[in-house]
């Protein structure tokens, strides 16, 4: 059976240029016609973050006789979405000496940044809570680790800039067809395809994907602008309109008009619970446990920074434990409070962000968007008030986050 990911039957299109360094691409080319066995071939399709990792991580630990693909139909490796070049500093909202690329070597990316401070010294913001780096630097972490592999293993990781748009059974594992009119047999695959964008048409009012660089281009610089969700991408939107000189209302409205906490500085870590049988099956038991934590590192003088942190090395592991019905549970009453916790803003924009809700430039509200009537350049909002239950309604600039799983 074919998984089309897009239409596989159309014409062959030209492939987008390879977007790494000369000295890359040669290596590239010098190595193209030694062909592997179809049985020692992976692919990985996306480039990003996790396709990225994923492709260094198999190349270090499969056989030196397994070759390695990574496609990305950009053609730009290494930074997806998250981390790509950006003419906005948004900083990472985790310190940097959490974000190594090597578990076995946590300290690896603060290392690499010290080194690159020099070029790059507005990247870079030390604070009381820890260092914090932007996201386009450390994807240009990213890129250098994917290079360093490129040249490490021999022509054994191999960049493809192509479309994946079908793939099917094969006797040796999968076929896969490409938009350029390629096929390529693997043994194994990984999907790394990121969140997919809303398939909702943009009308030039709603925009489902607040990245899309024109939803912020054509905004009238006086009026209301709302954003659908108080998250750390409606602190990163408020932000960039700000420095783009945007001057108008921003309305954030969310169902419980949560905002993400700030770092602070943790000067004593917490030993990671060590969770029951029982407990880890139960979102109740988990909770109950969680709040005894925080008591008693209070006891201690500890923040509750410090105990939702001890639990990042078994985050994923407690997630695949819950029963199905339990993430349900987690999913429609908890996420909201977790995320806020744990996805915490660096200080520096807590600050920015707390100048904009003083100086009245920034709003947020409890409420449920409850229908959307489009005149021409600007959009009427009905908005239900979620602590009066009163509808309320205006004229609105929209843009909208959803909420991918």
């Amino acid at each position: 059976m074919a998984l089309p990911f897009a239409k596989a039957q159309r014409a062959p299109q030209t492939k987008p240029a390879l977007d790494v360094p000369m000295m890359y691409q040669d290596l590239q080319h010098r190595h193209k016609t030694q062909d592997a066995d179809a049985k020692h071939v992976i692919a990985i399709i996306g480039a990003g973050f996790s396709g990225t990792m994923a492709a260094i991580h198999l190349r270090r630990e499969l056989p030196p006789n397994y070759v390695v693909y990574l496609f990305e139909r950009t053609g730009r490796f290494a930074r997806g979405l998250a981390y790509a070049a950006s003419g906005t500093p948004h900083l990472l909202n985790v310190r940097s000496i959490n974000m190594s690329a090597f578990p076995e070597d946590p300290e690896h990316f603060d290392r690499w940044m010290e080194q690159e401070a020099g070029r790059f010294p507005n990247e870079i913001k030390r604070t009381e809570a820890g260092t914090f780096a932007t996201r386009r630097l450390y994807g240009r972490y990213l890129r250098r680790l994917l290079y360093e592999e490129l040249k490490a293993s021999g022509g054994r990781v191999r960049l493809a800039a192509d479309d994946v748009i079908a793939l099917e059974h094969a006797p040796a594992g999968w076929r896969l067809t490409c938009a350029s009119g390629r096929d390529i047999t693997v043994s194994g695959l990984v999907l790394a395809a990121g969140n997919l964008p809303s398939s909702r048409p943009c009308d030039g009012v709603v925009f489902h994907d607040p990245w899309t660089p024109s939803a912020m281009s054509d905004l009238r610089l006086n009026e209301p602008v709302l954003i659908v969700g108080t998250g750390l991408t409606m602190i990163d939107l408020a932000l960039g309109m700000h420095r783009q000189g945007f001057c108008g209302p921003i309305i954030a409205v969310s169902r419980r008009g949560l905002v993400p906490q700030s770092h602070d500085q943790v000067e004593r870590t917490w030993p990671t619970p060590g969770f029951t049988a029982a407990q880890r099956t139960s979102l109740a038991a988990l909770l109950h446990r969680l709040r005894t934590e925080v008591r008693e590192a209070k006891r201690h003088g500890i923040g509750w920074r410090a105990v939702v942190d001890s639990l990042r090395p078994i985050t994923a592991e407690l997630w695949r434990g819950l029963p199905y019905d339990q993430k349900r549970r987690f999913l429609r009453h908890l996420r909201p409070y977790w995320d806020i916790h744990r996805h915490r803003m660096a200080p520096p924009v807590a600050a920015q962000f707390e100048a904009l809700i003083e100086s009245g430039a920034l709003r947020t509200k409890r409420g449920r968007v409850h229908g959307i009537e489009i005149f021409g350049a600007h959009a009427s909002l009905i908005l239900q008030d979620r602590k009066t239950g009163s509808l309320g309604s205006g004229p609105i600039n929209l843009l909208r986050r959803r909420g991918l799983l």
